[in-house]
C-alpha cells in the first residue's frame, strides 16, 4: 500500500486496474500445467486459504484496496468459458459484484477482525470483460471466437453480447446504489475491432470508456 501510494508523486493512483489479481487470462486455459475448472464452488473468499491460486484475488480485498487508497477500481470480469452454463455465469456475476458492493463477514483476525467492506460509494466501478479480447494469446479471445461459430455470428457481435449481458447484470446488483462504468476494450493497431464491437451493441446502449492497448517501443533508429 505504501509503494503505490508513493506513485504520481505521492498523490496515489487514480484507477487501480486490477487486472492480474482477477486472474482474467487464467479462465479457460488449456494447458494442462494451469488449467483449473471454473465452477461455483471453487470461488476465492476472504476465508480462502490461498489468494494466490489460478483464479486471483477475491473481491471483497481489491475493494479494501481502493478503500484504502482512496481511488476508483478498474475490476477484470472473468468470461464464461465452457465450464459453465450461462445460468451458472450469471450467479458467479451476482455473486461477484454482491460482495464488491456489500463486502463480506469478518473472517478470524484479517482486518483486525472487521467485516469486509464493499467498494465506498465514491470510489468509481469500472467493469472490463476479460482483458485483450483482440488478442489469440488469450483464452477469452479464442472462447469468443469458438463461441461466435456455435452462434453463428461474428466474434464482435459475440462480445458485444457477452458485455450487454455482464452490464445488465451490474445493473440489477447495483441498482441506484451506484453508476458502474462501462468499458470496450481495444487495440490501437487494429482499430476496426473496436469499432465492430461497439456497431455490435443494441442502439442507444451507453459506454463510458473505450481503451486502446497503446504499446509501443523505441524505432530502430532510436
Amino acid at each position: 500500500v505504501e509503494k503505490v501510494r508513493a506513485m504520481n508523486g505521492g498523490a496515489g493512483p487514480h484507477t487501480w486496474r486490477a487486472l492480474d489479481w482477477n486472474a482474467v487470462n487464467e479462465y479457460g486455459t488449456a494447458d494442462p500445467l494451469t488449467s483449473f475448472r471454473f465452477d461455483l464452488a471453487g470461488l476465492i473468499r476472504p476465508a480462502s486459504p490461498s489468494q494466490g491460486t489460478r483464479r486471483g484475488l477475491c473481491p471483497e480485498f481489491q475493494a479494501a484496496f481502493a478503500n484504502e487508497l482512496g481511488c476508483a477500481l478498474h475490476f477484470q470480469v472473468p468470461h464464461r468459458t465452457d465450464d459453465l452454463t450461462r445460468d451458472e455465469y450469471e450467479l458467479f456475476l451476482r455473486d461477484t459484484f454482491t460482495r464488491l458492493r456489500d463486502g463480506a463477514p469478518a473472517v478470524g483476525a484479517l482486518e483486525g477482525g472487521r467485516a469486509f467492506a464493499g467498494l465506498a460509494p465514491a470510489r468509481a466501478l469500472t467493469l472490463e470483460l476479460s482483458n485483450e479480447l483482440w488478442n489469440s494469446v488469450f483464452p477469452a479471445q479464442r472462447w469468443m471466437a469458438r463461441e461466435a461459430g456455435r452462434r453463428g455470428q461474428t466474434v464482435h457481435e459475440t462480445i458485444a453480447e457477452e458485455l450487454t449481458f455482464v452490464w445488465s447484470v451490474a445493473d440489477e446488483v447495483f441498482g441506484d446504489t451506484r453508476t458502474v462504468r462501462r468499458y470496450v476494450g481495444g487495440w490501437m493497431a487494429e482499430p476496426d475491432f473496436a469499432r465492430r464491437i461497439l456497431e455490435a451493441l443494441p442502439p442507444g446502449t451507453r459506454v463510458d470508456a473505450l481503451g486502446c492497448a497503446a504499446y509501443v517501443r523505441p524505432t530502430p533508429e532510436a
